[in-house]
């Protein structure tokens, strides 16, 4: 089976976190968001992790 393929049964949309390199964000045809896409991460001041990936998917 195909990487595209396993994604896609994920469901309509995938989001993968890359920690430091950004993320990607992946839409079947089905969905709103069609095609994948790349976002480059950045540096940020951290002062506490606590939450940090549930503000990442809250953001979506």
């Amino acid at each position: 089976m195909s990487q595209k393929r396993e994604i896609e049964l994920c469901g309509e949309q995938t989001f993968l976190t890359c920690g430091a390199d950004g993320a990607i964000a992946y839409g079947t045809e089905a969905s709103p968001m069609t095609g994948s896409y790349r976002y480059e991460g950045y540096s940020v001041d951290t002062v506490d992790t606590t939450g940090a990936g549930d503000g990442f998917w809250m953001g979506q």
